[in-house]
Parts: structure tokens; C-alpha cells; sequence
């Protein structure tokens, strides 16, 4: 995710030009030296991660990461433990995005990603297939507290944990 070069090819082998990328992180302190965190996104991050819940807060300096996206960054911490590790190794955030081409399908099968972006990529992590039943995550803005996208985690759930803040 710190290397515009790289962001710019998979913005480019999935057809999405002028897109926000979601980052992966291991932990909040990853995100501390680019974004502003503030009690919205620290106290649902606490409440929902690892897990499915993107949350888009504001960059320290929007200019340096326009590559990224030009209104802010949305971060997740994932629940995949082999993600997990990579970024733990890697020690910076990765980007993540849906196996598939901007308005196409997703795709969920291994054989059919690597014949769809196996020539175009340098390595593919091979997990196996997909599961299907994975719902998209869900997506909050933590600056206008809003709801941007239903996933398995519902605005009732969100707004109980900001309560109990």
C-alpha cells in the first residue's frame, strides 16, 4: 500500500481508475504515521477487528497518498490469519481488493484467478478456492458516521458499540 507503483497495477489490471483502495493492517499503530484516527474509528476497530469492516478515516496528508484515494483511506484489519502474517512480516499495510475485474462477477475460484491474472501478476497466494458465502465487507465512514455499504456487520451493531463508548 506505500508503494504507488504497485497500488497503480492492480488499479490497472482490475479496470479501476480514480477508485479508493483498501489497506489491510495488522494493528492500529500501523496506521498511525498516515491517517487520523479518531474515537469513531479507534472504538469500532477495537469492537469489530479482525474482522469485516472497513473503515475509512482521513489521511494526515492527503496529498502524499492521493494514489490511494483522493477522500480518505479505508483500513480493516482482516481475520485471516495467513493475511495476518504476511502483513505482520511485510511490516506496512497491504492493499486488498476483490478477485475479479471492477463490475464483473467476483471470482471465487483459484483456477479461474490464476487464469485471469496469472500472466499479469508476480506471484498469486494460493488458499485454495474462495467461499462463497463470504459477504463483502461492510463499510463505515468513521468522519461523517455513516453507513456506506451493508455487509455482515449491520448499522444497528455499529451504532450499540458507539454507544457503550
Amino acid at each position: 500500500a506505500m508503494n504507488p507503483n504497485a497500488v497503480t497495477k492492480i488499479s490497472s489490471l482490475k479496470n479501476r481508475v480514480n477508485m479508493p483502495m483498501t489497506v489491510l493492517v495488522s494493528n492500529l499503530a500501523m496506521l498511525e504515521s498516515f491517517v487520523k484516527l479518531n474515537e469513531t474509528s479507534t472504538t469500532l476497530s477495537r469492537a469489530f477487528h479482525p474482522g469485516p469492516l472497513n473503515i475509512i478515516v482521513d489521511f494526515l496528508d492527503a496529498d502524499k497518498f492521493s494514489y490511494l484515494s483522493s477522500d480518505g483511506l479505508a483500513f480493516r484489519i482482516p481475520k485471516h490469519k495467513i493475511l495476518l502474517d504476511l502483513i505482520t512480516e511485510f511490516g506496512a499495510p497491504i492493499t486488498t481488493t476483490s478477485a475479479n475485474q471492477h463490475n464483473e462477477p467476483s471470482i471465487y475460484e483459484i483456477d479461474e484467478i490464476k487464469a485471469r491474472f496469472g500472466d499479469d501478476v508476480c506471484a498469486i497466494l494460493d488458499d485454495g478456492n474462495l467461499d462463497k458465502s463470504n459477504a463483502t465487507s461492510t463499510v463505515y465512514d468513521a468522519r461523517s458516521s455513516k453507513l456506506l455499504r451493508t455487509g455482515p456487520i449491520s448499522l444497528q451493531q455499529i451504532e450499540e458499540s458507539l454507544k457503550y463508548s
